[in-house]
């Protein structure tokens, strides 16, 4: 994870196969994992099946489990997806944040986050 602003709180990661759901709560079990925030910060998905993934994370900064928002619905707390493609005004999209996973191949994603 990179851009993590403060070394408080947790990072929160799900991963996501198909965009149902994204980028809510994982729909994969095992697909929610968290990490200690800092530099390195790192959730990682092992054993997956070949196909197309995305995940997206948050930094949950004062561990409550949610990402807080504003009264306008925007993110107060840093959040990231894979590919970094974060629209201003929306929330990431899953076509626009996906990878695809070969059998037996590992990929790696920074995921940058926003504040």
């Amino acid at each position: 994870m990179d851009h993590v602003a403060s070394g408080e709180g947790t990072i929160r990661c799900a991963l996501f196969h198909a965009a149902e759901g994204f980028p809510g709560p994982s729909p994969i079990v095992g697909g929610n994992q968290t990490a200690s925030p800092g530099a390195g910060a790192r959730c990682a998905f092992r054993g997956l099946p070949q196909g197309v993934y995305a995940v997206t994370a948050y930094h949950d900064a004062n561990d409550n489990g949610r990402l807080d928002t504003n009264v306008f619905g925007a993110p107060v707390e840093g959040y990231g997806a894979t590919q970094n493609h974060l629209p201003a005004a929306a929330a990431p999209r899953f076509d626009e944040s996906s990878v695809s996973l070969q059998d037996g191949e590992s990929v790696t994603a920074h995921v940058r986050f926003r504040y």
